[in-house]
C-alpha cells in the first residue's frame, strides 16, 4: 500500500446534525484551523440546487466554496459532496479552477447506477477529480459490487468507496469490499472507507484497513468528535492519534480540540448523535436509521423500537417514511408512556410561564408537551410554536369544540379522546401549575408499570398518605376526592378513561366536574385500581408573566355550590356515609369558601347578592361560613377588596421575612 490519507467531513457530514447551520464564522474558523491539523483531504459542505445560505456549508456555486477556500494551504485538497438522486445540474457546475475546490465526492444509489455513471462523467468533463461513494455496499452481490467498480473506473475516478452508510456490517464483511475493490481496480485509484458507529466498529474497521497490504492508496474518512447522521462517523481525534503512534504520521490535534471546544462541545448539547442502543437496533435489521431516530424522539423504548423495525419488511426498512413509521405503531398498538396535557385559553402568559419552568425538563424525560388551547386569538399559539421549535416534543392543539362558558369537561374529554390511542397514561394538568423538571419521575414510572387505572399526584406537605394503594372505592372516596376535583392531580391511564367515558357519559349527573366524579359513578359498580404518589413533581406557577384569574372564579357560586352539591348528592349509595364530609371542600392549600378564595371570587365579580340568592339552598351545606358573610362581602366596593387583598400580600411579606432574618 502506497499511502493513507484521511478525509475529514465535519462541515459535510456533520451538517445533519445542525442542517449544515454552523454560521459563517464558524464554517471559515473550522476550514482554518483543519487546515493546521494536516490533514490531507478537507471536506467543505454539500453542493445542491437549492438557495444559498452563508450560515450553511451547503452551496449551489463554486464560487461560494471559493470563497470559503481563500488562499490554499500546499499539500491539502478540498472536497465537496453531490447526491445523484437531488444533484446540482452540471450546467450550473463551473469548470475546475485552482482556487477552487480539487475533488468532488458523488453518493451514487444501487437503483441509479448509469444515472451516477452519465453524472460522473460531466463532472470529469469539468475537470474535477471525483470519489465515488456507493452507498450500503451491504445490498451489492459480490458479482454486483464488481460490475459497479467497472462502471466507474472508466472514468479514472480519484477513489472507489467502500461505504457502510448505515453501520450495519461487520469487519470481515467489509474487508471483504475492499478485497473486491484492491483485485478489481487499476493500481492508480484509491479506495475509501466511509462507516458509521452504529455497532461500534468504525474505528476497529479503519484499522483493519491500514493493515491490508494494497496495491494502492487509501482514504478514510473521519469528523470531529463523530459528528454525523445517527450514530456518527469514525472519530478524527482517535484516527490521528493511530495514525500518529502507528504509521509514522504527524497530524497536529490541537487544531481538532480547539474546534471541539469552540463548536462541536456546543452542538453537541443542543443535538444528539453517536452510538445509542436505537441505532443498534437499526443496524441489526440493515435499516435505516431515520426510523430509530423518529422513533426516540417521539419517545419510544427501545424495545417498541426493537417490536416496529421487526415488523417492517426488508423494503420498507430501505427509504425512511413517516406515515409508514406510525402506521406500524398502530398496527402493533404500541403507545408512548406519558404526555401532559396543559388545557388552557386565552391565558398565553400563564402558559408562557409553563414553558419557561417546564420545557427543558418534559423534553430531557422524554415526555410529550400538547398544550391544548381554546383561546380566542392566537397569541398562545405563537408562543408555544417558538418553543416547539427548540424543543420537538412540544405540540400545539386547538379545541374548537362545545364550550357553553361554564364547564370545560367537553374539552378535557376531547383531548383524551384523541390522545388515547397515542400514549399509556395522560396528564391533563391546569395552567396554574408547573411540571418540576428536578421532581423525581421514578416513582411516578412505578406507579404506571403497576398498570394503575388512576395515580393522584399529591405534594409532599399536602399529604400524609404516602404512595397509599386504593382497592376499595369508598376509601378513595373519603381520602381524595376533594384533590382529585383539581385539575392536574390525576394522571390516568388511557384504557380506563376510554372505558369510562363509554360506560359514564357526560350528563347531568358529571357534568361540571366529570374528573372525578365519574372515577367515582364507575367504581361503584367495577374495582378499584388506583394509588396516591407523593413527591415533588409539580408545583403552582408563580411566574409573574402568569393571569392570576383562576376559571374556578368566573363561576364560583355554581361550581361550587349547586353543582358541587348535586354531583356528589347523585353519587351511587355506596358512597352515603362520607358525602356529608365530601360537601365541605378542604384541602392543605384549598378551600373554596376559605376568607382569601371568597375575597379573589369577589373581585372577578363572582360574589353578588344575586348569585347568593339564586345558590343559597345549597350554600348552607358546603359552606361552613354564615351567608351573612357572603351577603355583606358581596357588597363591598372592589376598591376595599383590593386594599384587603394588598394588605394580606403585605402581611405574608413582612412575616417571611422575619422568619427569615431569624433563621440568619
Amino acid at each position: 500500500m502506497k499511502t493513507v490519507k484521511l478525509l475529514d467531513c465535519t462541515l459535510r457530514d456533520g451538517g445533519y446534525i445542525n442542517n449544515w447551520e454552523f454560521g459563517k464564522d464558524a464554517i471559515t474558523d473550522i476550514t482554518r484551523k483543519l487546515e493546521k491539523t494536516n490533514i490531507e483531504i478537507l471536506e467543505l459542505g454539500f453542493l445542491k440546487n437549492e438557495p444559498y445560505d452563508k450560515n450553511r456549508t451547503v452551496f449551489n456555486d463554486i464560487s461560494q466554496v471559493k470563497k470559503l477556500i481563500g488562499h490554499k494551504k500546499p499539500g491539502i485538497n478540498y472536497a465537496v459532496m453531490v447526491e445523484v438522486v437531488n444533484p446540482l445540474p452540471l450546467e450550473n457546475l463551473a469548470p475546475v479552477d485552482e482556487e477552487g475546490p480539487d475533488i468532488i465526492r458523488v453518493i451514487v444509489w444501487k437503483r441509479m447506477l448509469q444515472e451516477g455513471v452519465e453524472y460522473c462523467k460531466g463532472i470529469v468533463e469539468k475537470g474535477y477529480k471525483i470519489c465515488v461513494q456507493p452507498a450500503r455496499v451491504s445490498q451489492y452481490s459480490d458479482d454486483e459490487f464488481i460490475s459497479m467498480i467497472n462502471l466507474f473506473k472508466q472514468l479514472n475516478p480519484l477513489a472507489i468507496y467502500v461505504v457502510d452508510s448505515w453501520g450495519t456490517m461487520y469487519k470481515d464483511q467489509l474487508l471483504h469490499y475492499l478485497k473486491l475493490a484492491d483485485e478489481n481496480m487499476s493500481p492508480d485509484i484509491a479506495v475509501g472507507y466511509h462507516g458509521h458507529n452504529n455497532m461500534m466498529q468504525a474505528f476497529d474497521v479503519a484499522c483493519a484497513f491500514t493493515e491490508q497490504k494494497l496495491k494502492r492508496n487509501l482514504i478514510i474518512d473521519t469528523s470531529i468528535y463523530g459528528i454525523g447522521r445517527g450514530a456518527g462517523n469514525l472519530n478524527t481525534e482517535l484516527f490521528c492519534k493511530y495514525m500518529n503512534e502507528k504509521k509514522g504520521a504527524s497530524y497536529d490535534l490541537l487544531p481538532v480540540m480547539e474546534i471541539f471546544d469552540s463548536y462541536i462541545s456546543k452542538i453537541h448539547k443542543e443535538y444528539k448523535w453517536g452510538y445509542s442502543i436505537p441505532y443498534f437496533i437499526s443496524a441489526k435489521y440493515n435499516c435505516n436509521p431515520n426510523y430509530a431516530s423518529y422513533y426516540e424522539e417521539q419517545g419510544y423504548t427501545a424495545a417498541d423500537i426493537e417490536k416496529c423495525i421487526a415488523a417492517m419488511s426488508p423494503d420498507e426498512r430501505i427509504i425512511f417514511d413517516k406515515e409508514k413509521a406510525n402506521s406500524i405503531l398502530a398496527k402493533l398498538k404500541i403507545k408512548k408512556k406519558l404526555c401532559v396535557i396543559l388545557v388552557t385559553a386565552n391565558k398565553y402568559q400563564a402558559v408562557e410561564g409553563f414553558l419557561d419552568y417546564s420545557a427543558e425538563g418534559l423534553k430531557q424525560l422524554n415526555i410529550d408537551l400538547i398544550v391544548f388551547d381554546s383561546s380566542n386569538d392566537d397569541s398562545t399559539k405563537i408562543i408555544v410554536k417558538e418553543y416547539s421549535k427548540k424543543y420537538g416534543n412540544i405540540v400545539y392543539d386547538r379545541y374548537t369544540g362545545e364550550y357553553d362558558g361554564l364547564s370545560i369537561d367537553q374539552k378535557v374529554l376531547s383531548a383524551y379522546r384523541k390522545y388515547s390511542d397515542t400514549y399509556e397514561y395522560m396528564w391533563a394538568i391546569r395552567d396554574g401549575l408547573v411540571i418540576r423538571h428536578d421532581g423525581s419521575f421514578d416513582g411516578l414510572y412505578k406507579c404506571m408499570a403497576q398498570n394503575k387505572d388512576i395515580i393522584v399526584v399529591d405534594l409532599i406537605g399536602r399529604s400524609k398518605l404516602r404512595g397509599k394503594t386504593y382497592r376499595d372505592c369508598k376509601l378513595l372516596f373519603k381520602e381524595q376526592v376533594a384533590n382529585m376535583n383539581t385539575l392536574g392531580l390525576t394522571v390516568v391511564n388511557s384504557e380506563f378513561i376510554k372505558e369510562v367515558m363509554d360506560k359514564i357519559p357526560l350528563s347531568d349527573k358529571t357534568y361540571g366536574m366529570y374528573l372525578p366524579i365519574a372515577f367515582f359513578h364507575f367504581y361503584a359498580s367495577h374495582p378499584c385500581n388506583a394509588i396516591l404518589y407523593i413527591s415533588t413533581i409539580w408545583c403552582g406557577n408563580t411566574s409573574r408573566k402568569a393571569n392570576r384569574n383562576h376559571f374556578w372564579c368566573k363561576n364560583f357560586l355554581w361550581q361550587w355550590g349547586e353543582r358541587w352539591y348535586k354531583l356528589i348528592d347523585n353519587l351511587p349509595s355506596i358512597y352515603d356515609d362520607d358525602k356529608k364530609k365530601a360537601l365541605v371542600v378542604k384541602t392543605a392549600d384549598f378551600s373554596p369558601f376559605s376568607m382569601e378564595t371568597i375575597l379573589q371570587a369577589k373581585k372577578c365579580g363572582s360574589i353578588k347578592i344575586s348569585q347568593i340568592n339564586k345558590y343559597k339552598e345549597y350554600l348552607k351545606y358546603v359552606c361552613e361560613i354564615p351567608l351573612w358573610k357572603l351577603y355583606i362581602i358581596s357588597c363591598l366596593p372592589t376598591s376595599i377588596i383590593k386594599r384587603i387583598n394588598n394588605l394580606k400580600r403585605r402581611y405574608f411579606h413582612f412575616l417571611n421575612r422575619h422568619i427569615y432574618e431569624k433563621k440568619k
